[in-house]
């Protein structure tokens, strides 16, 4: 596997990148490559779920407007599998209707069209760090509460102190 420049002990994040013209992926593709990381693209939104379900993704950048299923349904289609992966849309089409849609499918960052690589760099670095803080966070969240049951199964194995019992009462 490839492996990320600035850590060379890690391998590279993996970004699908999912547009239905394929020079922007080519743009794009080429920038974060640059970057060190791994890049799978596709011109397809079916197809992309379909990666996506296959293989670990760490980010997904994906056009708003495309022919067979727009970036929305796809996002959607997304989301029902992993709520918490970092999503950036790339598009020239963005209205305040789609902006009220991105809130609620928890779109991470926009990128208007035409961008400039070091735009996209930016946002992918900024998205891998919220994506990993993601990660923690729900590690330690399940970390807590399979605490909290070992803990509350050591408890309720305990006999009950009579002599606290009133304490507890009043």
């Amino acid at each position: 596997p490839e492996k990320n420049r600035d850590s060379p002990n890690t391998p590279a994040a993996t970004f699908l990148v999912v547009d239905d013209e394929p020079n922007i992926l080519q743009l794009l593709s080429e920038a974060l490559v640059a970057e060190g990381y791994r890049v799978i693209t596709s011109t397809s939104s079916f197809k992309a779920i379909e990666i996506f379900k296959s293989q670990p993704i760490d980010v997904i950048f994906s056009d708003l407007k495309m022919p067979e299923m727009n970036g929305l349904k796809f996002v959607a289609s997304v989301r029902e599998f992993n709520e918490f992966i970092p999503i950036a849309f790339i598009s020239g089409h963005a209205s305040r209707e789609h902006f009220k849609d991105f809130i609620r499918l928890g779109i991470d960052s926009f990128i208007e069209k035409p961008f400039i690589s070091d735009d996209v760099i930016i946002v992918a670095q900024r998205l891998l760090r919220e994506g990993q803080l993601r990660k923690s966070m729900l590690a330690l969240s399940k970390l807590s509460f399979q605490t909290y049951v070992a803990v509350e199964r050591i408890l309720s194995s305990l006999p009950l102190d009579e002599s606290h019992a009133d304490d507890k009462q009043s």
